[in-house]
């Protein structure tokens, strides 16, 4: 009887300590924030997004990749400027020649200064109005606090997410190439980047293709294999084991 208590004993202090992991792992993939994944042709990153801090920038992001929208834009404004340095998307796909993303209507403006236009982050493009926020997004290349922190500056910009891991290896890579005036194209093409292009091809004439552009396609990063699912099927075999170590007892 005595073995048989200390066996119990055991076997509920391990159960508790399982379902303690259980619940702990639970809470915490419950909090994580969202994570996706780029991939472009110089490579792919992710970015881990600020689920909590900026819903609505947020769903309205995941809304985009769901919906397939974020499948093949590409990198269409590079700026790097003193206070500036940015590589802009989101908002054009090849088409005759450029078509438009598809927008859903534009968003609330969730700027925080908490949440600054910092190197590595991720915010949302938009007009004049602070409340114009579609489909365009853009990364911050360098610290543009000053220019792009300011409430003044269209209300301030919207950074809903950070670049996670070597990521910045890949942006960097995008900041590097030459930019071009393509508004023959399409207004919006100012500072088009373009890869295996150069200044002598423009001059040139030499059209562009497909394959110079920095297209993009974001997909949601899927949570890793659940922890919890794990501590539980233990959960299940020490029953299993403890049932027949119970069994054996009687015999």
């Amino acid at each position: 009887m005595a073995c048989l208590a200390r066996f119990i004993g055991f076997r509920g202090l391990t159960l508790s300590f399982l379902l303690c992991i259980t619940l702990i792992f639970s809470s915490s993939v419950a909090n994580a924030d969202t994570i996706v994944r780029f991939d472009t042709p110089l490579g792919a990153f992710n970015v881990q997004l600020y689920d909590t801090a900026t819903p609505i920038t947020v769903e309205n992001f995941l809304n985009y990749v769901a919906n397939g929208r974020y499948n093949g834009p590409f990198m269409h404004r590079l700026v790097m400027s003193p206070g500036l340095e940015i590589i802009q998307g989101g908002g054009f796909m090849l088409g005759q020649p450029v078509e438009d993303v598809l927008t859903f209507p534009p968003i609330v403006n969730e700027f925080d200064p908490l949440r600054s236009n910092v190197r590595g982050t991720i915010a949302m493009a938009k007009t004049s109005d602070p409340d114009s926020a579609t489909s365009q997004f853009f990364f911050n290349l360098g610290d543009n606090s000053t220019a792009l922190d300011n409430p003044l500056n269209s209300g301030g910009f919207t950074v809903f997410g950070e670049v996670i891991g070597n990521g910045m290896d890949v942006l960097d890579a995008m900041g590097a190439l030459e930019t071009f005036n393509f508004t023959n194209i399409h207004n919006a093409l100012t500072d088009l980047p373009l890869r295996d292009y150069t200044s002598a091809d423009y001059q040139s004439g030499v059209p562009a293709t497909p394959d110079n552009l920095v297209t993009v396609n974001v997909s949601l990063v899927p949570e890793p294999a659940s922890l919890s699912l794990l501590v539980l099927g233990g959960f299940v075999m020490l029953r299993r084991r403890s049932a027949q170590v119970l069994r054996r007892r009687r015999k």
